[in-house]
């Protein structure tokens, strides 16, 4: 300090901050720092992952969305519920129960002709058989008119003969009553047999004709000496 003084030196404010010895050491005190502070991100509520879409009930027969990337169809699935699908999926099981339907409907239809087919077959065996029963009746009918009517003409042909029969008996007997009477014979007209009276030409020969006898009459029908 001395030296200091002789040597004419002024001592400045920065004496102050020496320290004299036996002083405690002095912290010097840190300059505000112009750094601005680094902002920290804002914390934010954590969304919880959507729940997959595929096999979820959906209310509206064909309606898409979209999840992840993937386009999802309201689809009726084999059960009958609607399910969400992803497209292809969708696409592939209509496509499936489409060809399953039409192949369905063309067994239907092939079922249906040939049902048809065998009504129809059947119903014209059936005409048939009622034509050729109807047939066979009509037939039947017709022979037995046929036989009655034969039958009935062969009844009148024997009436008819019979009749005549009948009347040229009468006629002829009639005729030879009267040739009777026009030739009386005597009363003791006698004959031995029917040969005596052919001979005579009395045959046939009648009960009460002259020259009667029971014995002429062999078959009892009052006729004797029948040709």
């Amino acid at each position: 300090m001395l030296g200091l003084a002789a040597s004419g030196c002024t001592v400045g404010p920065l004496a102050e901050n020496t320290p004299e010895p036996g002083d405690p050491p002095t912290t010097a005190s840190p300059e505000p720092s112009t750094e601005t502070p680094s902002e920290q991100p804002t914390p934010t509520r954590s969304t919880p992952p959507e729940t997959p879409l595929a096999g979820e009930p959906c209310t509206s027969e064909a309606q898409s969305r979209d999840q992840g990337g993937i386009e999802y169809v309201c689809t009726r699935d084999d059960s009958g519920q609607l399910i969400w699908m992803d497209r292809e999926s969708s696409e592939r099981l209509t496509e499936a129960r489409r060809v399953a339907q039409e192949r369905a409907e063309a067994e239907a239809r092939a079922e249906a002709e040939r049902k048809a087919a065998e009504e129809a077959r059947l119903a014209e065996e059936q005409r048939l058989a009622e034509e050729r029963a109807a047939a066979e009746e009509a037939q039947r009918l017709a022979e037995e008119q046929a036989a009655a009517e034969e039958a009935q003409r062969l009844a009148e042909q024997q009436r008819l003969a019979e009749e005549q029969r009948i009347a040229e008996e009468q006629r002829i007997a009639e005729e030879r009553r009267r040739l009777q009477e026009q030739v009386q014979p005597p009363p003791n007209v006698y004959y031995e047999n029917c040969a005596a009276v052919r001979a005579a030409g009395a045959d046939p020969i009648y009960p009460g004709s002259p020259g009667w006898e029971p014995k002429f009459d062999r078959d009892g029908d009052g006729v004797g000496c029948e040709p």
